[in-house]
């Protein structure tokens, strides 16, 4: 991850440069940024800004690499497929910024080391947790993505402490203070970006579900909404603001460009949807331009065969602790393909770094 962080140059990941502006906002002004034109990310969940403000320190920008017009009528970068000039003269240049991927760097590292926590806790066997672990620190986008400014190494990280939580507490039978700490890691997940919603969704399902009188239960499920309090703060934000507690009318608005509304028959969820997500899942780099050698997608298509059928394997052998933690990380994964699947109904966004709350749960999967 640190040698991912060196290099891929300054700002030739996805929106990079507008995560940038959001915790130069935040550092400069102290309050959130607004959600405009100018400001494209302004609508995103504030935790990871919050984090990373205070090192968020004025840096210069690397400019846009020179255009050029194609007999086609089509803009292309003069360096494809790169989008920012960057060379190796400019690392003091934009220290501030890479140093901002340093810490995004460590939220990653953390993610794996909750991905281990889970695998261990879900089977008895650190063996299983250091393969859990490796398959989420070592798959290529996670890599890429996870160093990067951008909240996605965030909601890898609290996703994976929920994953943990969840796991604990179907392995170990409730205890208050593992719920509320599970609980309080959902919340942390939501305030990461919204498809962090997954994770306090199964966790309330867990807790529901878990064996006790239907009043014990109701008691303990109240730690979700409990945690929850900490999200008040933002969402009345933006209730003020934009008249919508999650900001999504705002996007029509803002980016009017990205707006495609679709069914749920279109064919697009047949045929480009589930190949460019299962793609960018793996290893798509650039600002989504950069596609790896097949190999590589040929090489993770069949991992995923091989553990599909060592999970059913398992299935049909398993004590029933296991079948609920099955059920619960199964229910993560679904979750988060559900809410992509919603957000591509209304903007074109197949993009597997979107199901990142739910990589911890396939890992231990």
């Amino acid at each position: 991850l640190v040698a991912w962080a060196f290099a891929v140059p300054i700002f030739e990941a996805p929106d990079e440069p507008h995560h940038w502006m959001n915790a130069r906002y935040l550092h400069d002004r102290w309050r959130l940024p607004p959600y405009n034109k100018w400001f494209a990310e302004g609508g995103q969940a504030p935790l990871y800004y919050l984090l990373v403000a205070p090192l968020a320190v004025k840096s210069d920008f690397p400019p846009r690499d020179v255009q050029q017009v194609d007999p086609q009528g089509r803009v292309e970068s003069s360096c494809p497929p790169r989008l920012y000039q960057n060379c190796t003269k400019d690392l003091a240049r934009f220290w501030p910024i890479r140093t901002v991927r340093l810490l995004t760097v460590l939220f990653s590292v953390l993610a794996v080391w909750f991905a281990f926590l889970a695998a261990a806790e879900a089977t008895g066997s650190i063996w299983t947790g250091l393969l859990a672990g490796g398959l989420m620190a070592f798959l290529p986008e996670f890599t890429f993505r996870g160093m990067n400014v951008s909240n996605d190494a965030m909601v890898a990280l609290t996703s994976a402490a929920g994953t943990y939580g969840i796991v604990r507490l179907l392995r170990r039978g409730f205890a208050w203070p593992a719920a509320w700490a599970a609980a309080l890691a959902a919340a942390l997940a939501f305030l990461s970006k919204l498809n962090g919603l997954a994770i306090a969704i199964v966790l309330a399902a867990v807790i529901v579900l878990m064996s006790a009188p239907w009043r014990v239960r109701l008691q303990r499920l109240a730690v979700v909404p409990a945690a929850f309090v900490i999200a008040l703060p933002w969402l009345i934000h933006n209730q003020i603001l934009y008249g919508d507690a999650l900001a999504g009318k705002a996007i029509a608005t803002v980016l009017p460009v990205l707006v495609e509304r679709k069914s749920i028959a279109d064919p697009y969820f047949m045929k480009a949807f589930p190949v460019t997500v299962g793609h960018s899942f793996v290893a798509v780099f650039g600002w989504m331009n950069l596609a790896a050698p097949t190999a590589i997608y040929t090489t993770f298509q069949w991992l995923g065969i091989v553990a599909g059928v060592g999970l059913l394997w398992q299935l049909v052998r398993c004590r029933k602790h296991t079948g609920a933690v099955i059920a619960a990380l199964a229910g993560i994964v679904m979750l988060s393909i559900a809410l992509l699947v919603q957000l591509n109904l209304t903007f074109s966004q197949p993009q597997g770094r979107l199901l990142f709350p739910a990589l911890p749960a396939v890992a231990v999967l």
